[in-house]
Parts: C-alpha cells; structure tokens; sequence
C-alpha cells in the first residue's frame, strides 16, 4: 500500500517507502491498537510504537538516503502541509530518474549528469543542479532588476509610462 500512496518503484526499500508513506509499519499498528483495545488512551497508545518505529529507522541499513533527508519521521508524519507525489518519491528515495539510478538498470548509457560533469544522483540533483539553478536564475534577476534601474529612457518610454 505504500508503493502505492508513494507512487514510488517496486524496487525501493519497504522501510523507505513506508517512512514516506507515512505508514505505521503493520506489527506497531498491531500493538498500538491492542493497547487501545485493553484500555491505554490513543495518546499513550500512539507514543510507544512511534518511539519504536523511530529506533528502528536509526538502526537499519536500507533507505540510507531517505533516512539522510527524514530524520526525524514524528515530524515528517505530522507536517501540516505537501502531498507526496512521484516526483517528491523519486527525490526522497533517490529511485528514479537520475542517471546513477537508471544506469545501474542499464536504462541509461552514462550515469554522468547532463547539466555537468558529476555523478548524476538524487543528491546532486538537489543540492548541485537545482540550487545551482536557483542561483543562476536568482542573480538574472537581480542582474535584470540593476539594469532596468539605471538604464537611461528615452522621451518615448517615459511617454509610455505616463510622465
């Protein structure tokens, strides 16, 4: 069910996925609502396999990079805003269509980036590629907006703009 909210690959880790998924992984479920059963309020019952749940993440070997981004999954579970979608998966998993992934599946003849000449995975794509991007498209603007002021007009745009 997961995979499936996640809209993520059948490759990815189950743990991984269940973490972006927000999912409670079954055994815990299982656990928490039997407490509620003999009695606990939902409160106290939600807090121990929450812990639980939390620990395991620390602990396991898969998902690495999911587990880098979503540290801390109480917090991700109670965000207040962002649907997860594909794309959102394809980042958080680092399942998807960076070079690196595709390459590994022979779907792809170089794992090397197509904006530069690094190693095209989830990470350089976040954090190289589209910072880079914001960067450049954040000085254009500023390069623009320096231009516009101290350019001289002429009469005719100054007619335009009602002076």
């Amino acid at each position: 069910m997961s995979i499936r909210i996640t809209r993520a690959y059948k490759t990815i880790s189950a743990k991984a996925v269940g973490v972006i998924a927000a999912i409670l992984p079954i055994d815990l479920l299982i656990n928490e609502r039997a407490n509620i059963y003999n009695g606990q309020d939902r409160a106290t019952a939600r807090n121990s396999p929450m812990a639980n749940w939390q620990g395991r993440w620390r602990t396991i070997t898969k998902g690495r990079w999911t587990h880098r981004i979503i540290t801390n999954i109480s917090n991700w579970q109670n965000r207040r805003y962002g649907e997860v979608d594909y794309y959102l998966t394809q980042a958080l998993s680092g399942y998807g269509c960076f070079n690196a992934f595709l390459y590994k599946r022979k779907r792809s003849n170089t794992e090397i980036c197509k904006y530069c000449e690094a190693i095209d995975d989830a990470e350089h794509m976040l954090f190289a590629v589209l910072n880079g991007m914001t960067q450049e498209r954040y000085m254009r603007k500023n390069w623009a907006g320096l231009l516009w002021r101290t350019l001289p007009w002429t009469s005719w745009e100054k007619k335009m703009n009602g002076r």
